[in-house]
């Protein structure tokens, strides 16, 4: 049985009952069966705690809320009772931004992102940026986080939130072959664009 029909078959059954757990448990030994890292605990909030408008939401507006920490197996497909959080920075030297290039038939934009758990968001963000691109923290003059994206458009924004940062980096060092680097006049003429990136250049956000 693959995940798809797995799911289909869960979302038949009233949230929490013995049939819905039951699915729910294939749901998560299939992921993990995939991907043995959804094993790691992530970061992870309820939805329904706060409630976010749609887009960009700058970090002075976001409203608290608890964080906790659960397998990223048991998180996966939660559809959007719970949001997952990514890192997403903004990666800058002098005037260009970097964009990193996604797996796919044709080229397609995002930014470094991931999962973060118990070593902290930052921390995380900071692991990403070098294990991804070789960015290291000796690189950077300066870091903040600048807001949030929030989304429900797609199976994978309808789980997850953006956490952006704007990362200013004294030294350029990258693995080119994972990235581009792009002035903020030319992101507009970029046609393939992932979701949360295309929001950040739409709403000027760089």
């Amino acid at each position: 049985m693959d995940l798809q029909e797995i799911l289909r078959l869960r979302d038949k059954c009233r949230s929490g009952s013995k049939n819905w757990n039951k699915y729910n448990q294939m749901k998560i030994d299939y992921v993990e069966s995939q991907d043995p890292s959804t094993k790691d605990k992530i970061f992870y909030y309820y939805s329904y705690d706060i409630n976010l408008p749609e887009g960009f939401i700058p970090s002075d507006t976001v409203p608290k809320a608890n964080l906790y920490l659960g397998k990223r197996s048991e998180l996966e497909h939660s559809n959007g009772v719970t949001k997952q959080i990514i890192t997403y920075p903004m990666i800058s030297y002098g005037d260009q931004f970097y964009f990193s290039i996604r797996d796919g038939g044709e080229d397609r934009f995002g930014l470094i992102g991931g999962h973060v758990g118990r070593e902290g968001i930052t921390q995380g963000m900071l692991t990403h940026l070098e294990n991804q691109a070789g960015f290291r923290e000796s690189h950077i003059s300066r870091l903040k986080i600048v807001g949030l994206i929030n989304s429900n458009n797609s199976e994978f924004t309808k789980n997850h939130l953006a956490v952006v940062y704007r990362v200013v980096l004294r030294k350029k060092n990258w693995n080119q072959n994972k990235g581009i680097w792009v002035s903020k006049d030319d992101m507009k003429n970029y046609r393939f664009l992932e979701e949360w990136l295309q929001i950040l250049v739409n709403e000027n956000i760089f």
